[in-house]
């Protein structure tokens, strides 16, 4: 679990964000990495980087969200946003479903 503040067009957010071994150890890169990867797609998809009260199930929990949320979200989106920032592809298929 990792604890950010979000610096990005003159506003900043706070987000906590859940990520799993197999989105780094598997792939040799930084947990870092992996996260960097999140933030750049939803920064690109232009989600609301702050949420207040309860979310209905059609909002993103950009406050609060794992990495594996937002592969689940967007899966061919956050690979090739992991690609451009780590170099390498993520594995897919059913068994790499919940990582």
């Amino acid at each position: 679990m990792v604890d950010l503040k979000l610096s990005f067009d003159h506003m900043d957010t706070q987000h906590r964000v859940i990520i799993g071994k197999a989105y780094y150890e598997r792939y040799e890169v930084l947990p870092e990495a992996a996260i960097e990867a999140a933030l750049a797609l939803m920064l690109q998809l232009k989600l609301p980087r702050h949420s207040e009260g309860m979310l209905t199930p059609a909002e993103f929990p950009v406050n609060y969200f794992t990495v594996s949320e937002i592969e689940q979200w967007w899966p061919e989106e956050f690979a090739a946003s992991f690609l451009h920032t780590t170099g390498k592809n993520l594995q897919s298929g059913q068994d790499y479903f919940w990582r």
